[in-house]
């Protein structure tokens, strides 16, 4: 009897999936798990949601300190995804809201059947005016397209390259060549892996088109968790 009530919301889990929406990772935007990809959040859809990534590889008073990440992302307008992301650093500034930041997104061109996503995208658009507290700041380019390869079984794989403008030093998140690829069943459950100067690996659940749970080994071996809720306003 309890196998036969887990099969039927299991099933119902599954059935649920009409409406494929972006992927959003530990970091708020949209990502394969913490590199972007050219997708962007559907327009009038809101996510917020949190991150977990173990030290040494938070980016906020690094290399000693956890990073926890907490934002909202709103899409607006088919082509424009707005982030506000403010990170702690744990054990280090309970009393305070953390690095604030706010990210823009932009996609030139949406997916076809012959041509992928086409994106660009500003983390930490501040750190291009201020002198200071740049922890976030990077401006890149990145594709993604999704291949069906099977019934119900689908491939996304990301390139992208983040660009040393204004300033190289000023570069903190994706410098040079990043990307990843995401294995999904029904858009429902995903295995991933990306490339950002670490080898990542993990997974993805969602649930009901409104929670979504990841799950990542970065660098192969210390773990880092997110979850995030999606809301159609």
């Amino acid at each position: 009897m309890r196998i036969k009530i887990g099969f039927i919301v299991f099933q119902l889990l599954l059935g649920s999936h009409e409406l494929t929406l972006a992927q959003v990772g530990l970091g708020g935007v949209d990502a394969v798990m913490t590199v972007p990809t050219a997708e962007i959040l559907e327009d009038g859809h809101v996510v917020v949601g949190f991150g977990y990534i173990p030290k040494p590889h938070g980016l906020w008073l690094a290399p000693d300190h956890d990073n926890l990440p907490y934002f909202a992302t709103f899409g607006f307008l088919p082509f424009l995804e707005i982030s506000f992301r403010a990170t702690k650093a744990l054990k280090r500034d309970e009393g305070s809201i953390g690095d604030r930041m706010a990210s823009v997104r932009i996609q030139l061109f949406r997916e076809t059947p012959s041509r992928p996503a086409i994106t660009i995208g500003v983390h930490d658009i501040a750190g291009l005016v201020r002198s200071a507290n740049r922890h976030f700041y990077s401006l890149y380019g990145v594709m993604t397209k999704s291949i069906d390869i099977l019934p119900h079984v689908s491939i996304k794989p990301t390139v992208g390259y983040g660009v040393d403008w204004p300033k190289p030093e000023l570069m903190k998140e994706f410098n040079g060549i990043f990307g990843g690829v995401s294995l999904g069943y029904r858009d429902f459950f995903f295995l991933k892996a990306e490339y950002n100067d670490l080898l990542n690996v993990g997974l993805g659940i969602d649930l009901l088109n409104f929670l979504a749970v990841n799950l990542i080994f970065i660098d192969g071996k210390d773990l880092g968790v997110g979850a995030n809720f999606k809301k159609r306003l």
